[in-house]
């Protein structure tokens, strides 16, 4: 919360699965008890889909949930790719890897 209340602005990730779509609510409230009572300037930027397998319906669904409930707010998604998870386990960023075998370590 301390982060929320120092900050001008937020952007709120979200894996598009229930119990995720389930604790969105809890976030806003969050937000908005912030904006209330400590930080009157917060603005959301957007929510933002991530880690999304496209090829998943239940994917799609849920992310079709959340624009029905923050119509406004939901911004593009970022798609489930092998690449940020080898960037992940590397410590890098992941436009070096694109260019590797897919390598933890970036080496062909």
């Amino acid at each position: 919360m301390a982060s929320l209340i120092a900050s001008q602005y937020t952007l709120v990730p979200i894996e598009p699965d229930p119990l995720s779509i389930i604790g969105l609510s809890s976030i806003f409230a969050t937000i908005n008890r912030v904006r209330r009572d400590f930080n009157p300037e917060l603005q959301v930027i957007g929510v933002v889909p991530s880690r999304v397998r496209i090829a998943r319906k239940r994917y799609m669904e849920a992310i079709e949930e959340i624009n029905q409930g923050y119509p406004d707010l939901v911004l593009p998604y970022i798609k489930d790719l092998v690449e940020v998870e080898d960037a992940n386990m590397s410590g890098s960023d992941i436009f070096p890897l694109q260019h590797h075998n897919h390598s933890p370590t970036g080496s062909s």
